[in-house]
């Protein structure tokens, strides 16, 4: 069969460059779209931290973010505690004085309190530990717990040149803590960085 009147003529090697370039330029649009969506209609949550290793020579002035919800005691929660690496998990989260708290973890997204915010993370690892727990007046006693690891997706932030080692260890009496937004998926976004309650740091829309 004669095909020369089909019309179609290949693609040039510029053309698909060209194609290629725009599905990126699209496909970077849409993640920052949707960042800026969860920044402007998120839940306000404030996070407890413990920050770890600010600088790399290979990405420049960062802060690599260890959050108080990233080490769950899951026995003492709600929810699952058979939990194993590699789950998809739901973290449903109370406002505190001054940082949220984890009140509860499910495999299956839970509904929020009016109150709250649902989390979404990862289970990075789960550990049988001994831990210590309060007794009546000053006693304490070792029992058995069950430990997992929760990643969030928002565990490295990078930062004004030269600020990283200043926010890495705080001088005495001062605290830091993070503002993420948190969409209605779970997806959480960095929003600011406080200090002693003050954001030092924040994220703007566009």
């Amino acid at each position: 069969m004669n095909r020369e009147g089909s019309g179609r003529e290949p693609l040039t090697r510029g053309s698909r460059l060209l194609i290629l370039a725009l599905v990126q330029t699209a496909v970077l649009a849409a993640l920052i779209g949707y960042r800026q969506w969860t920044l402007e209609t998120g839940t306000p949550v404030v996070l407890a931290i413990r920050p770890v290793d600010p600088r790399s020579l290979f990405q420049g002035d960062y802060v690599q973010l260890s959050y108080e919800i990233g080490h769950l005691r899951i026995d003492r929660l709600a929810g699952d505690d058979d939990l194993e690496r590699g789950e998809t998990v739901f973290v449903d989260l109370q406002p505190g004085r001054p940082a949220w708290q984890a009140t509860g973890v499910w495999r299956r997204r839970p509904v929020a309190a009016p109150t709250g915010a649902v989390l979404r993370g990862r289970v990075d690892w789960v550990a049988e530990q001994q831990c210590e727990e309060s007794g009546t007046g000053e006693s304490t006693a070792i029992v058995p717990c069950r430990i997992a690891g929760i990643h969030y997706g928002i565990e490295s932030y990078f930062v004004p040149e030269g600020k990283g080692r200043e926010w890495e260890r705080p001088v005495e009496g001062e605290r830091i803590d993070i503002r993420v937004a948190v969409n209605r998926a779970g997806t959480p976004a960095i929003s600011a960085i406080l200090v002693n309650g003050q954001p030092q740091v924040e994220e703007g829309l566009f």
